[in-house]
């Protein structure tokens, strides 16, 4: 089993992504007639712990996270327009950030976490030097071991239908790239302050599900693609 999985950091890092799949599911067309005398308009549970609805197959939660509303979210659309940041816009895409952040994480392994959200479609790259990742400025070639976040060690991920909920996010799907494509860090910094920059080149995104417990990744069937095509970006690492 790959030693990461095992960094508490990282682990609270993936927390985010395991709930991707516990929050609203926008697979279905179905729609129901809305209770509105029931939690969640009967068309989910409230969690209580943290203080929104968890909906049924075919809805999705509400703006204010108090209601389940028929969901016909389309994932190759943006439900939000994004501003101009720290990114470019992807060559091909509509992908153009307003918010671009890149973190260094200090300890016995340092990594580095890139997040570039353009309104609730996220894109995070996250790189591991002490398990295969890149440990300075290079370019490589995307291959099964980053198509699988069990093996990447510079890993690439986009969510979509992101809704921040205090310290954790759902989102309706996750994808990671296929095989093919490259990225290439022109800089990458090795403490807060230093520059980390770089370019994802040709890049396709498939819908997968990744398994909260060995990482394991695997393609949906007939699952929705992402095409990033060209996306650049250039940020100066934060502590966490």
């Amino acid at each position: 089993m790959n030693q990461k999985i095992v960094n508490s950091a990282y682990a609270t890092l993936f927390a985010l992504l395991s709930l991707s799949t516990a929050g609203c599911d926008a697979s279905s067309d179905d729609a129901g007639e809305k209770v509105d005398d029931e939690p969640c308009g009967g068309n989910g549970e409230m969690n209580d712990e943290h203080g929104h609805c968890h909906c049924d197959e075919g809805y999705a939660m509400s703006p204010d996270g108090m209601d389940c509303v028929p969901s016909d979210y389309d994932h190759s659309e943006f439900d939000e327009e994004g501003s101009d940041g720290d990114g470019t816009g992807g060559e091909g895409t509509d992908f153009d950030p307003g918010s671009v952040v890149g973190v260094f994480y200090n300890g016995a392994s340092p990594y580095q976490v890139l997040t570039a959200k353009h309104g609730r479609t996220w894109l995070s790259i996250e790189n591991y030097p002490g398990h295969g990742g890149a440990e300075g400025a290079e370019s490589r070639s995307i291959g099964t071991a980053e198509a699988n976040y069990a093996t990447c060690g510079v890993c690439m991920l986009v969510q979509t239908g992101c809704q921040q909920h205090g310290d954790h996010a759902h989102c309706d799907a996750t994808f990671m790239p296929e095989v093919g494509g490259e990225i290439a860090f022109d800089a990458l910094g090795g403490a807060v302050g230093e520059a980390w920059s770089g370019v994802l080149s040709n890049v396709q995104f498939v819908e997968v599900t990744i398994n909260p417990r060995s990482y394991e990744t695997t393609p949906v069937s007939d699952g929705e693609r992402f095409d990033l095509g060209t996306w650049g970006f250039d940020v100066l690492l934060e502590s966490n």
